[in-house]
């Protein structure tokens, strides 16, 4: 089966995240507070309801881009059509996928892409503040401010 490094990517997350939901412990640490303990059963409950929460933003580490959402939108539809999962709206029918649950399939597929380290992470988008710009000439311009004849001709050679 071929499979795109987004599906891929799709697969360990979720596969994670269920990893993660299913050994939380069943009652609140002494270090857990009362609001966070809420948030941590109201999402075991969904996960136990509807799979795991599709939260693009949580998994990519930035807020996603309109072309962020298309392509990983195409890819669960892919990977629905596959078997390799299912996409569940909570509020009922409709295209629009707010958990995911893996199939067996997808479940197997995702342990052994993992075990052959197959799953690389995907690329964080470019933080312009980390760049390391290189300084540019400035021509010689003319009296009025622009670039000579003899400036523009030197610079292509």
């Amino acid at each position: 089966m071929n499979l795109t490094p987004n599906m891929k990517w799709v697969l360990r997350a979720v596969l994670e995240d269920v990893e993660r939901l299913e050994s939380m412990p069943d009652r609140p640490g002494s270090d857990m507070g009362r609001d966070a303990w809420r948030a941590v059963s109201l999402e075991r409950q969904e996960f136990r309801q509807f799979g795991v929460r599709h939260d693009l933003e949580r998994r990519l580490g930035y807020p996603p881009s309109r072309a962020d959402s298309a392509v990983f939108s195409r890819a669960l539809q892919q990977m629905e059509d596959l078997g390799l999962l299912v996409r569940v709206n909570r509020w009922g029918p409709s295209s629009r996928a707010t958990h995911v649950r893996l199939t067996p399939r997808g479940e197997e597929i995702a342990n052994s892409l993992l075990a052959k380290g197959e799953v690389d992470d995907l690329p964080k988008p470019l933080n312009l503040d980390e760049v390391e710009f290189l300084p540019i000439d400035p021509l010689d311009t003319a009296a009025d401010g622009t670039a000579t004849k003899e400036d523009a001709h030197d610079a292509r050679a």
